[in-house]
């Protein structure tokens, strides 16, 4: 499974309907019914961002699941967040 369509599963999962595109550019994108929903992805060694929807509260942060993320992989992504 790639990234994005991890990405779009955990949003199915938490009651958000995914964007078409997932851009990983550090930009929040808003899309869904009345635009409501949000997401921000970063592009690096590992991918990261946060997702949610302002109308339902949802509110998620999401790492890649990967087995060789160091340290400090972590700590860029905590920052980037």
């Amino acid at each position: 499974m790639n990234v994005e369509t991890e990405i779009a599963a955990v949003m199915r999962a938490c009651g958000i309907m995914p964007p078409r595109y997932i851009s990983f550019d550090g930009k929040i994108h808003r899309f869904g019914k009345n635009k409501s929903s949000w997401c921000v992805f970063f592009d690096g060694h590992v991918k990261a961002g946060a997702f949610g929807d302002w109308k339902t509260g949802v509110n998620e942060k999401y790492v890649e699941a990967r087995q060789d993320i160091t340290p400090k992989d972590r700590q860029r992504i905590a920052r980037q967040m």
